[in-house]
């Protein structure tokens, strides 16, 4: 598809929200950085689409100054978009379902880039998307406008169980839908989702390999609480795979806390039982961050960061490791991280089959691509990290 095609699809998703009463109140238009995070296309195209907005009288597009929504722009944008359409065209829309209180996706650097790489792949199939805030009290009303609103297809991200009344309707209306990286129990729902699983085994095995006995992964509760609640296998994750490894190859006793949850609303990020451990003699010698953003919290914090990477403490997290701080003489982190270009072909095979009407349509586990740094390292000896001991099992 032409840029300057996707250019006009972006262009129309705007004006659809402009007639739907977003960001008619002044000093609401969101920035060039939240929009191309909501359409999922690069500021290139996102800055081509808004000059044509600018110049069909529904922007005031000026240099230095605050994008706003000019007077009518309502109205303008309700005549444009009732013009002719291409003949013979049937055109395809994918609503991607979006918590709102984690609204504007850019605030995460795994999600900005997963809805970038879903939006592109979209585009090139002729597809369009739209990122759909919703919240567990309006759920239904917009579980049933999507149809309404012009969408054949939705994508639901960061699932949480809060939203299976919106799930179930859409199971009971035959709307083909996905949801990304999550199978709820006892909805037979094909996903595309991340091998974590593997993947936190993997990273759990070279440490072993490397002298380490005392190993700690930091994971979210709900991500933990999902696997536990679920035999689905494809909700395995990142503890399981952490939990098996430890204790195929003779470990997990020697840990001090194999898991940790961080309970951020009530305790912090690192609760004080957490820090006490850390400057206690039996410290984990390695940790695996669940999520990137908590490994940023950890290097910079100032009584945590105190540590030798990886001399005195190996790291290494999932998701990308950019905008991490490290101490000086710090390494970058060893990631553990997604192949967004091949994640989002696998989505949108997943979600055109279903749409085609197909069944038995498979769930696709997505390999994750580890990339090892000097981050990790053998295990300090007198800290848990006893190299002569005798390991079950084999590694790599």
């Amino acid at each position: 598809m032409g840029r300057h095609r996707v250019v006009g699809k972006v262009a129309e998703s705007i004006m659809r929200r402009l007639v739907e009463g977003q960001w008619l109140e002044p000093g609401t238009f969101p920035s060039v950085r939240e929009l191309t995070a909501l359409c999922g296309v690069s500021a290139k195209t996102m800055m081509a689409a808004l000059r044509e907005l600018a110049a069909a009288g529904l922007l005031l597009v000026e240099q230095r100054k605050r994008i706003e929504v000019a007077p009518g722009a309502r109205e303008k944008a309700r005549d444009l978009l009732q013009g002719p359409a291409d003949a013979g065209e049937t055109v395809h829309r994918m609503a991607i379902l979006y918590p709102e209180w984690y609204m504007p996706p850019s605030r995460n650097a795994f999600y900005a880039a997963m809805l970038r790489a879903i939006g592109d792949e979209a585009a090139k199939r002729g597809i369009r998307t739209e990122v759909v805030p919703w919240t567990v009290q309006n759920q239904m009303a917009v579980a049933d406008s999507l149809v309404r609103r012009g969408f054949d297809r939705a994508l639901i991200v960061s699932f949480n169980t809060m939203f299976a009344a919106a799930v179930l309707m859409f199971c009971e209306r035959g709307f083909p839908f996905i949801i990304f990286n999550h199978r709820p129990q006892g909805i037979p729902v094909p996903s595309v989702v991340f091998d974590a699983h593997a993947a936190a085994a993997r990273m759990a095995d070279r440490l072993v390999n490397l002298g380490h006995r005392n190993l700690c992964l930091v994971v979210h509760p709900h991500d933990y609480s999902s696997e536990v609640e679920t035999d689905l296998p494809e909700n395995r994750g990142k503890a399981s795979g952490w939990l098996e490894c430890l204790q195929e190859r003779g470990v997990l006793d020697s840990c001090t806390i194999p898991i940790y949850l961080p309970w951020e609303p009530v305790l912090g990020l690192f609760s004080r039982m957490f820090r006490a451990m850390m400057n206690g003699p039996d410290r984990p010698t390695a940790i695996l961050f669940g999520h990137s953003p908590w490994a940023r919290v950890f290097m910079e914090d100032p009584e945590l960061s105190r540590f030798c990477v990886p001399q005195e403490l190996s790291v290494a997290t999932f998701e990308p490791g950019v905008g991490i701080r490290l101490p000086a003489g710090c390494p970058p982190l060893t990631t553990i991280d997604v192949n967004y270009t091949r994640t989002a072909q696998c989505i949108m095979e997943t979600i055109e089959k279903l749409a085609s009407g197909g069944t038995n349509v498979p769930t696709i586990r997505v390999p994750l691509d580890t990339q090892v740094t000097e981050s990790i390292g053998p295990a300090p000896q007198g800290a848990g990290g006893v190299a002569s001991v005798t390991l079950a099992g084999t590694g790599e």
